[in-house]
């Protein structure tokens, strides 16, 4: 089952179609110590291997990005916008940045950190994510297809 969450107010919505799902959002980031953002999640508790396809992305700010991410949700009715996360994303394609990347905030309340490289060059509109949680290690790839993977790194969440 999936459920619509909105971080820190802002104003968007999200629907599916078939195995599609549209998400129009506004916010500042997911960035920093403080998220803005909208998203549609699943409940999981164990170890998971999920990927997905972006489509598109609009270039609405220098910032915007979508993607695929982990949240530590104690509450789904009332979400704190800093908890821990692992994020795999992308910048949307020119004029924007057009890259993916990895992001993550060690701690509740915490900057969160992210690799400068690598950052490859993303592939809209088949722009492939995979997150994968093994025990407390969680790793990013991103693709071109749901087959060929390009690694761009892992967390261990249990010493950070």
């Amino acid at each position: 089952m999936l459920f619509r969450s909105i971080i820190s107010s802002t104003d968007g919505q999200a629907f599916a179609f078939g195995d599609k799902i549209h998400v129009f959002a506004s916010g500042s980031d997911i960035f920093n110590n403080s998220d803005q953002f909208e998203f549609v999640y699943k409940t999981y508790t164990n170890d998971f291997d999920l990927s997905v396809c972006l489509e598109s992305l609009g270039q609405t700010d220098v910032a915007a990005k979508g993607g695929l991410m982990v949240r530590e949700i104690t509450d789904p009715a009332a979400p704190t916008d800093s908890e821990r996360d692992f994020m795999v994303a992308s910048f949307p394609p020119p004029p924007g940045r057009d890259q993916n990347l990895i992001e993550w905030r060690e701690d509740t309340g915490a900057t969160a950190l992210t690799l400068t490289a690598p950052r490859p060059t993303s592939t809209f509109p088949t722009n492939w994510f995979r997150l994968a949680r093994t025990g407390s290690v969680m790793s990013a790839y991103c693709g071109s297809n749901n087959l060929d993977w390009v690694f761009l790194g892992s967390v261990d969440t249990s010493t950070n």
